[in-house]
């Protein structure tokens, strides 16, 4: 009897971070399992990487519009639920949260089809929304989504997180025990490009650089609120990346000389901007503990340059930062006593060399160490 493994997903491929963490982890799969993939978007630089199908469903959702990004999804999960309901008892279902809506769709072909499943939890919804400020957290409305939402993520075989916080959150969620911690990853090949003849900075200033979603949970605008009012000439700071928010960095950008938006770049591109500036800005916005984890971190981690990370207090964030003495910690707090935090960093800065902690910090986060998880979680089902 063949041992087959189907994968549903909205990314998949080298469009974004998204889509290369799915693509990763399906060959890795298929090392030992047939692979069969179902995804929205599909894009592979070279299709010949990977010695498995992969079905593309329905159009991509269209990111700039929360609700015509809410019927789109609606759309791709009935899509994907009409592909689950030909899977055998004995194949297993590997999945995440994106589309939001494919849960029900997991859910509701397992109840029919008797399959094992496993989900990727990448974000934790409804949490989400409140944070958006689209529902109150007392809502009735909110209360009932989230407890079908949480009855059909507690169905699921086994759950997967990407980090400590994450896990306390799904464990209140769900009620139940049957999950694993694996982080976030980078490919060696990647390894070896970022701790590569790392650049140095031949500005006067110090340049404290953004890679990444400009999106939703970034907490972008009261981050620039709070970058405006550092006072300080020798400080430049540099956003790179794409999403709702990309308008406001723009705006920002041209009425302050202090910070720069340097546009999107491109999945091909990212060494080369990751390794600009003196110190990596990492952000999460207010009230996203345990909610998410930065994709970037151990990318970031690989180019050497100390991290300047803003979350909330008690965060994975928080806790890495700490733990590793990698670079500093800002809490989301009063704005004045986050300036004045900043500012001290800034200040203080004198071209720390944490290089080769960070590189080695970075190593034990290789692919090779990471991706095999995922065959003994799979395998166990």
């Amino acid at each position: 009897m063949d041992k087959r493994i189907y994968i549903f997903t909205e990314y998949f491929g080298n469009q974004n971070t998204s889509g290369k963490i799915w693509l990763d982890i399906s060959k890795e799969l298929s090392k030992e399992y047939s692979v069969f993939v179902y995804t929205n978007n599909y894009n592979l630089d070279d299709p010949t990487e990977i010695s498995f199908p992969v079905e593309k469903i329905g159009l991509a959702s269209f990111k700039s519009n929360l609700i015509f990004r809410t019927l789109k999804q609606l759309e791709q999960s009935f899509r994907f639920l009409l592909k689950l309901l030909k899977v055998r008892k004995q194949d297993k279902v590997f999945f995440g949260t994106n589309p939001l809506l494919l849960v029900f769709a997991v859910y509701f072909a397992k109840r029919i089809k008797g399959f094992k499943s496993c989900i990727l939890v990448h974000d934790i919804f409804p949490e989400n929304l409140v944070v958006l400020n689209l529902f109150n957290q007392d809502s009735h409305f909110l209360k009932i989504v989230g407890h079908i939402y949480n009855e059909a993520l507690a169905y699921m075989d086994h759950h997967i997180v990407l980090s400590m916080d994450m896990l306390d959150v799904l464990k209140l969620k769900i009620k139940q025990n049957n999950i694993t911690i694996i982080p976030n990853w980078i490919s060696y090949g990647d390894y070896q490009k970022l701790t590569t003849n790392l650049p140095c900075n031949t500005k006067e200033k110090i340049v404290i650089r953004y890679l990444g979603n400009l999106g939703f949970f970034q907490g972008i605008p009261d981050l620039l609120n709070i970058l405006i009012e550092l006072n300080i000439n020798t400080i430049q700071f540099e956003f790179y990346g794409s999403g709702v928010h990309t308008n406001i960095v723009k705006e920002c950008s041209d009425q302050n000389s202090k910070i720069v938006y340097g546009g999107a770049v491109e999945m091909s591109e990212r060494h080369t901007y990751l390794m600009k500036g003196d110190i990596a800005l990492i952000v999460l916005g207010k009230g996203m503990k345990g909610l998410a984890v930065p994709s970037k971190l151990q990318y970031e981690l690989a180019t050497g340059k100390p991290l300047l990370c803003i979350a909330d207090k008690g965060s994975f964030l928080d806790e890495f930062v700490n733990r590793h003495n990698v670079g500093w910690f800002v809490p989301w707090t009063e704005p004045e006593q986050m300036i004045c935090s900043i500012r001290e960093i800034i200040l203080s800065f004198r071209d720390v060399n944490n290089e080769q902690d960070s590189n080695r910090i970075a190593k034990s986060y290789l692919d090779r160490f990471m991706l095999p998880k995922f065959r003994t979680v799979l395998g166990n089902l």
